[in-house]
C-alpha cells in the first residue's frame, strides 16, 4: 500500500511533467523536461538540508539551491534567449562572411586593375625609348 503523502507527491509530479512536456507555441518539438527540478517543486523543495524521499542525499542531486519552482521555466526562458542569440550570432557571422568575400573580389579585381595599368606603362615607356 502507498503512504498518501507519496500518492500525493507521484500524482502532482506527473501531472506537472505533463504540462512541462506539452510543445510551446509556435514550437513542434516538446521541451527537454527536467525531472529532478519538478520533483524538487512538488516536494517543496530542501527543508533542514534534506529533499522529502532523497533525505541527507540531496546536495548529490540538488548541489546548490538554485532549484525551485521558477527554476525550470527560467531554464528555460534562458534556453530560448541562447537559442535565438544563437541564430543572430550565426546570421551575422553569414553576413560578415559575405561582406568579406565582397571585399577580396574588390581587392582582387584592383589588383587586376593596377597590374593592367603597370603592364600599359611598361609598354609605353618602352615604345618611347624606341
Amino acid at each position: 500500500m502507498v503512504d498518501a503523502r507519496v500518492q500525493s507527491i507521484k500524482d502532482a509530479f506527473l501531472a506537472l511533467k505533463e504540462q512541462s512536456s506539452q510543445p510551446q507555441e509556435g514550437c513542434s518539438d516538446p521541451p527537454a523536461v527536467d525531472e529532478v527540478a519538478l520533483y524538487y517543486q512538488v516536494v517543496g523543495g530542501k527543508k533542514k538540508n534534506r529533499v522529502y524521499g532523497i533525505g541527507s542525499q540531496a546536495s548529490i542531486f540538488y548541489p546548490s539551491s538554485s532549484y525551485g519552482s521558477s527554476s525550470t521555466t527560467s531554464h528555460h526562458a534562458q534556453l530560448e534567449a541562447m537559442d535565438e542569440e544563437i541564430k543572430q550570432l550565426h546570421q551575422t557571422i553569414v553576413t560578415l562572411k559575405d561582406s568579406l568575400a565582397a571585399m577580396e573580389e574588390r581587392d582582387r579585381q584592383r589588383e587586376l586593375m593596377l597590374e593592367e595599368r603597370y603592364r600599359q606603362r611598361e609598354q609605353t615607356l618602352e615604345e618611347r625609348m624606341q
